[in-house]
């Protein structure tokens, strides 16, 4: 009876730590539609409003963005704290220490990053354009790793369990 026990949580805890994986999969996808819809946020609001890019970033912190309005919280702090560096220089600290927690894809990172190199260097409207089309392209990485996340998430469910009756079997 302990034996048959032991194996229902093996194979259990197999499946949970692929649904797991499941589950960050959708974090990632939820944290790039944030990004993608502060961008746009930023966009209109520059497009409507002549405000600093601090207080910009600091009214970005408190729209519902999820996960990410954590990264323009910090942005915005680290633009008033007196250090006068660069907004790129700050913008590239800021993302390097949120992508892990984020669990953001390289190519994201690159889109992010290529608006904090670019942000406060161009004209209103350019850089307007310029947001829309990183929010463009975020949505064309959104669509990229739901495919992937569709594609394989049965794939996890099944290696999961497939795992659990693997070291069941091992340890018979």
């Amino acid at each position: 009876m302990t034996a048959v026990l032991g194996a229902f949580f093996v194979i259990f805890a197999c499946g949970a730590f692929a649904m797991k994986k499941i589950a960050e999969s959708n974090k990632a996808i939820e944290n790039i539609r944030g990004l993608k819809q502060a961008f746009l946020h930023m966009a209109k609001k520059m497009e409507f409003e002549s405000e600093p890019i601090a207080s910009l970033m600091k009214k970005l912190s408190k729209e519902d963005c999820g996960d990410v309005a954590e990264l323009f919280d910090k942005v915005s702090e680290k633009l008033t704290d007196g250090t006068n560096r660069e907004l790129s220089q700050i913008w590239f600290e800021v993302v390097d220490e949120y992508a892990k927690k984020l669990n953001l894809s390289p190519k994201t990172i690159k889109i992010i990053n290529n608006v904090g190199a670019n942000l406060g260097k161009m004209a209103q409207n350019a850089e307007i354009e310029f947001l829309e089309a990183a929010s463009d392209e975020l949505e064309d990485e959104i669509k990229f790793a739901e495919a992937e996340l569709s594609k394989n998430s049965k794939l996890l469910k099944s290696s999961g369990i497939l795992a659990g009756i693997f070291i069941v079997i091992i340890f018979i």
